[in-house]
């Protein structure tokens, strides 16, 4: 994924869940300023640090994060399902 196209996938996910930037940086720990750019494409595709630190307060898998950020290629992890 270019960033351009992270960044709208960034924004979809976080307004889906009703999360402002805000509410989404005193939650991940990553600051609401560095959240801004790379909605708007003003940042490179963020380090997989970062996108562990989303992924909880996002809703959504760290796996999930790191293939749509181009960090793994789709089936390059194995994933196991909890019970």
């Amino acid at each position: 994924m270019n960033v351009e196209n992270f960044g709208i996938y960034l924004r979809n996910i976080r307004k889906s869940r009703q999360v402002s930037i805000r509410q989404l940086a005193l939650l991940s720990g990553v600051s609401n300023a560095y959240l801004s750019q790379l909605e708007n494409n003003l940042r490179d595709i963020p380090s997989p640090k970062i996108l562990k630190k989303l992924s909880k307060p996002l809703g959504v898998t760290y796996m999930e994060l790191m293939v749509a950020a181009g960090h793994l290629e789709a089936g390059e992890f194995y994933e196991p399902k909890n019970n």
